[in-house]
């Protein structure tokens, strides 16, 4: 009787030992599987609503686009973050603006 009860305890043992292994292996996998993919796209000019960079009124024809974004939308290039956010401040103003200056 004693011999059985410590065969069982010790089936028990390692039943218990492979579990938590295998939760453990299991829950590093699942970290490991969590991959970060960014995805880009590349944009020209002739997408965007105009071809001109709105705060630094620069000719995206001819430069790179470096930021995007979707006002009412409509989608808006910028040569750079820094113009992206002085837009997002008063888009409204940067539309005027652009409009104004068109024939």
């Amino acid at each position: 009787m004693k011999y059985h009860l410590m065969v069982n305890l010790v089936l028990l043992t390692v039943l218990l030992f492979l579990t938590n292994c295998t939760v453990e292996k299991k829950a590093e996998m699942e970290m490991k599987s969590e991959v970060k993919v960014e995805k880009t796209i590349d944009f020209t000019a002739d997408m965007l609503t105009t071809s001109i960079d709105l705060v630094c009124e620069m000719d995206l024809t001819k430069h790179a686009i470096k930021d995007t974004t979707i006002y009412e939308g409509q989608l808006y290039g910028f040569c750079s973050e820094y113009c992206k956010q002085k837009f997002l401040e008063d888009p409204e103003a940067m539309i005027a603006k652009m409009e104004k200056s068109q024939p």
